[in-house]
């Protein structure tokens, strides 16, 4: 029985107003033995060991295509897509004896973005509609900050510095709030004229950059 939690934002700017989230409570993680497993027991089709030969085709197949360039989409499911960010190294190229950075920069693949169908989030909710329930036995302790609003913008001017950009996540682990609320800060951030941080991008592939044009 799939089941949630209720919890509450922190007031980071004090406005005294209340704001909640809602959040699936694991039940843990199934692998691909195990979704093989209850494919094989619902379905019968093939045996587990064939099942899984094709599975394990088709995550190498993917790999393959999205290196091609090419977008996965699977029907019925969702599409996959690369993300792309910079990383350093310090190989020793022709280019820094001629006066390029002594640690260089190359693009390399971030993450792997799935944006799932709507007709498949519809049949997830179908079947979650009469069996998910609120979770009220104990609650967890709020997830607080422990540093200041002026704090977090001081490391991740810091960060932005040193590594060029910042993601979503690279905050979330600076600042310790959680994704949601970090988010939320991180929107407030970038539209404060007072605050020399700005985004480039839109959804899963936006970063946060110095704004220049501000005093630091």
């Amino acid at each position: 029985m799939p089941k949630y939690f209720k919890r509450e934002m922190p007031d980071l700017n004090n406005t005294g107003e209340k704001q909640y989230y809602y959040e699936m409570r694991s039940e843990g993680a199934i692998g691909t033995a195990g979704l093989v497993h209850r494919m094989r027991q619902r379905y019968r089709i093939l045996d587990e060991g064939a099942l899984l030969g094709v599975v394990d085709a088709m995550i190498r197949t993917m790999a393959e295509v999205l290196a091609d360039g090419y977008t996965v989409s699977l029907d019925g499911m969702g599409n996959f897509s690369l993300a792309l960010g910079l990383e350093n190294y310090d190989r020793d190229t022709p280019e820094q004896h001629r006066g390029g950075e002594p640690n260089a920069r190359r693009v390399s693949v971030r993450d792997v973005r799935f944006r799932a169908q709507r007709e498949w989030i519809d049949d997830i909710n179908n079947q979650c509609r009469h069996s998910l329930y609120r979770d009220v036995s104990g609650t967890r302790d709020l997830r607080r900050p422990t540093t200041t609003r002026e704090e977090r913008i001081s490391m991740a001017l810091d960060f932005i510095r040193k590594n060029g950009f910042m993601r979503l996540m690279d905050y979330v682990e600076l600042s310790g709030l959680s994704r949601t609320t970090a988010s939320r800060e991180l929107n407030e951030l970038s539209h404060d004229r007072s605050v020399p941080i700005t985004f480039k991008g839109r959804g899963p592939s936006r970063i946060w950059v110095e704004d220049k044009s501000l005093p630091s």
